[in-house]
């Protein structure tokens, strides 16, 4: 599980963890709120049909997040290999749930997903991740995951897409 944990920016395990339960935490932030969530997740699988969930909730003590995570391991395009299909459902409560407009926590949101995917297929390919994904030693860098929206947004508009 901590090897999973690292490939998500910002997230943390703080005990041991058990095949069916972790305890940890992300470091979040935008704009002028910081959150450094804390909880625990439950951990189950299906070996059978090669699933699981990850079910999680945390809080800050100001704000409360919940999170689920369920994939499916697959046959890969080519002989050999595998593919993982996740779903990812959170729910966010509290100071830093009003702060952010949804159409930017989604965002955020789904710019995490990413880096968690692209962080978990390196380490399954066998190259090296830093604790924590990529994300500083501080946790998700706002500005960067901001600036990054505001090129993507830019980058829509100028090919007639529609802004979010």
């Amino acid at each position: 599980m901590r090897a999973v944990a690292d490939c998500l920016p910002g997230a943390f395990v703080d005990a041991t963890p058990s095949p069916e339960r972790v305890e940890g935490g992300i470091k979040v932030g935008l704009g002028p709120i910081t959150a450094s969530f804390r909880g625990v997740a439950a951990v189950t699988r299906e070996e059978a049909s090669r699933s699981g969930r990850i079910l999680g909730a945390g809080a800050d003590g100001r704000s409360g997040a919940q999170g689920e995570i369920r994939y499916r391991v697959e046959p890969g395009a080519q002989a050999g290999t595998s593919e993982i299909v996740m779903q990812v459902g959170y729910t966010l409560k509290g100071p830093l749930a009003q702060f952010g407009r949804p159409g930017l926590v989604r965002d955020i949101a789904a710019r995490l997903t990413a880096e968690f995917a692209k962080n978990l297929e390196a380490r399954l390919s066998g190259a090296p991740v830093q604790a924590g994904g990529q994300a500083p030693a501080g946790g998700l860098n706002p500005f960067r995951l901001v600036a990054a929206l505001i090129g993507d947004w830019l980058k829509r508009l100028r090919s007639g897409g529609a802004p979010r």
